[in-house]
């Protein structure tokens, strides 16, 4: 019979470190045995969603502390459900191992996987959605549709994470980035979460835009209705419907709502289409660095404040640079990927 996995095994494939070898052997074994697929699925689920507010606590104590209530309760019981080797098993050779891999994965997050799904109270294990994701680098975009059907076209630099399949009360997924979705109709509503907001709709068409470094994260609607949800103020939603975009200030957390805004400039990407209306050049370059994947130097600090405005479509990264030269009166110097910006003179 082959030996089951260990969650000490498991910890080390979530947070890469394991031999080759024995990623082999993991994800061969996950792939044959359901209780073992679901005991992985779940501890990288409390991976990916657990809170890290208990971080201060003494981790060996605590692995110490689970050891002993392991043992105490497979003292009472004769076949658990899963065969594995017991915590206490590891001495002191492993404190650098545990102290490390607590750093990833608090200590509260494990033992409550551990001890539900190792030493079960009930006989049934409830099936988990497998947890994906989108990414995609700079220069670089993606097109994805959702086990319901939603579409979702993820821009350049940017990040999906979803489950293969939505739970009975609701679809929700989340995003750092930028995506179009066209979300599927439905009764289960649809949620795209970024960290500072909360999307919310049934069936409509919508961009997201939110890249870290932007003061502020938007959201265009092309079609349909949506609710928009600031985390950091929660009784502040804002209704959008076609033509709407919502504004959320990451400094504040304040929103404001603009009506009719231009289709043509919010969701061009779409149509490898980029705009600039009266822009300062350090957001210029910035978009243009994950437009093309490329990285800009500024050689003189004024330069940043210069603004610029224009629109291009299936452009090259030369054409857009000759542009720029003669509309700002700048000089480029281009060496691969590194693009040096000077003043003329």
């Amino acid at each position: 019979m082959e030996k089951d996995i260990t969650y000490k095994e498991i910890a080390r494939y979530l947070t890469g470190q394991c031999s080759t070898e024995e990623e082999s052997r993991i994800s061969e074994r996950i792939r044959k045995d359901p209780n073992q697929k679901a005991l992985f699925l779940e501890i990288k689920k409390k991976m990916l969603t657990g809170s890290t507010k208990h971080d201060r606590w003494n981790t060996e104590e605590n692995w110490q502390a689970l050891s002993r209530r392991i043992d105490q309760y497979e003292r009472t019981r004769s076949k658990p459900r899963f065969a594995s080797k017991r915590i206490h098993d590891f001495g002191r050779k492993d404190s650098f191992w545990i102290a490390k891999v607590a750093a990833v994965i608090t200590i509260f997050i494990l033992a409550g996987v551990i001890v539900q799904y190792f030493y079960p109270e009930e006989e049934d294990v409830a099936p988990v959605a497998v947890m994906e994701e989108v990414a995609t680098e700079r220069g670089q975009r993606a097109r994805v549709q959702l086990e319901d059907g939603t579409y979702v076209r993820l821009n350049v630099d940017s990040k999906l994470s979803y489950p293969s399949e939505f739970d009975r009360d609701s679809r929700s997924v989340s995003l750092t980035g930028e995506a179009y979705f066209d979300v599927a109709p439905g009764e289960k509503p649809f949620y795209v979460e970024t960290g500072e907001a909360v999307v919310e709709v049934l069936g409509t068409r919508f961009n997201v835009r939110a890249y870290d470094e932007l003061e502020e994260l938007n959201v265009v609607v092309s079609s349909g209705e949506v609710a928009v949800r600031a985390e950091s103020h929660t009784d502040d939603i804002s209704y959008l419907s076609q033509g709407d975009m919502a504004l959320l200030n990451r400094v504040d957390g304040l929103m404001t709502v603009r009506q009719n805004v231009d289709m043509h400039e919010h969701l061009g990407w779409l149509d490898q289409r980029f705009s600039f209306n009266n822009d300062i050049l350090i957001d210029v370059v910035r978009k243009l660095e994950r437009w093309f994947a490329v990285d800009f130097t500024l050689t003189d600090p004024e330069l940043a404040e210069l603004r610029f405005t224009a629109t291009f479509e299936n452009e090259s990264l030369s054409e857009v640079l000759r542009v720029m030269e003669l509309v700002l009166n700048i000089n480029y110097e281009i060496n691969g990927s590194e693009i040096r910006l000077t003043t003329a003179k």
